[in-house]
């Protein structure tokens, strides 16, 4: 098991923005896929203004499934229905046998899950290891939050099983973000559930 502590910033929305507050707070920075292929949903850039900061400490935990107690998994699986099928409206088998052989990171603020990855071994989903199932808490979109979850995957890859490629499949628009952490892009555009993907790899 690995525990990890990150301080996340959240910026406190600009009263001037009242009137787009719902909006904002809608802001999406996580994935639903049927076969780990990441896909968020538009973002609504937020002005840059001076205001104060609210901190949250994440604490970070990853765990191989067979190492899973029945409450963590539970914690784990409820973020995620909560995200790809409650709120994204989108009725399909969260729940797979990928989960079996996989790495879950999750990350804990305020006495509750608000991030989670899985890391799937070789072979499954490609020839290379891979990250899918990234959700983030509504309420902790817009912080660092979801690059603290990247980081720590990434971070666990290399240090637990070594240096090596990793495969992800993305949003089209959303290229240059995956670029932050030395994805590349190495298919043409395709689509799944009717939105432009491509294939990213990160040596």
């Amino acid at each position: 098991m690995v525990v990890v502590r990150v301080s996340s910033n959240l910026a406190l929305r600009n009263l001037q923005c009242r009137s787009n507050i719902a909006a904002i707070c809608n802001r999406h920075t996580h994935y639903t896929s049927h076969h780990d292929h990441i896909r968020f949903a538009n973002a609504t850039l937020i002005p840059t203004f001076e205001k104060p900061t609210m901190q949250h400490t994440v604490q970070w935990h990853t765990k191989h499934f067979d190492e899973l107690s029945a409450t963590e998994y539970h914690h784990i699986l409820a973020i995620r229905t909560a995200i790809f099928v409650v709120e994204q409206n989108c009725p399909y088998q969260e729940v797979d046998t990928k989960d079996l052989k996989s790495y879950h990171v999750w990350g804990i603020a305020d006495n509750k899950v608000v991030a989670v990855t899985r890391i799937v071994e070789r072979g499954i989903s490609y020839p290379e290891i891979s990250i899918g199932r990234v959700a983030v808490d509504a309420a902790y979109r817009g912080s660092n939050v979801g690059n603290d979850l990247m980081n720590t995957t990434l971070q666990f890859i290399e240090q637990k099983l070594g240096k090596q490629p990793i495969r992800i499949s993305g949003q089209e628009h959303l290229t240059s973000f995956y670029k932050r952490f030395n994805f590349e892009q190495v298919s043409g555009m395709y689509l799944e559930d009717d939105i432009p993907h491509v294939e990213m790899l990160r040596n």
